[in-house]
């Protein structure tokens, strides 16, 4: 009997949405990375402090406000998501508290892997591409800018090699690329 009540006291704690969530903080890294789900976008690098891989998530939280150049320490609310749809997520993040923001060293390198089979990234302006939208960066030389506009026409993956601008409202700054894969 009293096996039986435990039993009917756990389906009705998961079935009742008596579990309301948790809270969980999160490492986020100064620069966003390419990720597949419906559609191909950049979506946030995340970690839970003390591991050392970030991983994308691809859903920002309600109420985050994110800035490239900036690492950050943010306290996330998580809760499930009953009934989410086939293309969602069943977990809803909503942004409790920003612990830290903390600005990259202005010239800080980072490498992106990006494919452009999408045409997700365009030259808006000579010089000048954007990235999904969300973030420009400038090809100017010693980098093969004219090898960089035929890989991109071509759907190619590139590997690119950023750095951080002087100023955070200026474009990302292109030190070189290197053809990872063709269409």
């Amino acid at each position: 009997m009293r096996r039986t009540i435990v039993i009917i006291l756990a389906v009705a704690s998961t079935g009742c949405g008596l579990f309301d969530g948790t809270n969980v903080t999160y490492e986020v890294q100064h620069y966003k990375g390419q990720c597949f789900g419906l559609f191909v976008t950049l979506c946030l690098q995340t970690r839970l402090p003390g591991e050392t891989q970030f991983l994308n998530m691809f859903q920002t939280p309600e109420g985050f406000q994110y800035e490239w150049g900036f690492t950050y320490v943010i306290d996330v609310r998580e809760e499930p998501v009953d009934n989410p749809p086939a293309d969602g997520s069943s977990i809803r993040r909503i942004l409790r508290n920003v612990v830290l923001k903390t600005p990259a060293d202005r010239g800080a390198p980072f490498s992106l892997t990006l494919t452009n089979r999408y045409e997700t990234i365009v030259e808006n302006v000579p010089w000048v591409f954007t990235v999904h939208g969300q973030r420009d960066f400038t090809c100017l030389p010693p980098v093969d800018c004219d090898g960089l506009r035929a890989e991109l026409a071509a759907g190619s993956t590139l590997q690119y090699d950023f750095r951080h601008p002087a100023s955070s409202d200026d474009p990302l700054v292109l030190d070189a690329w290197t053809l990872v894969q063709q269409p």
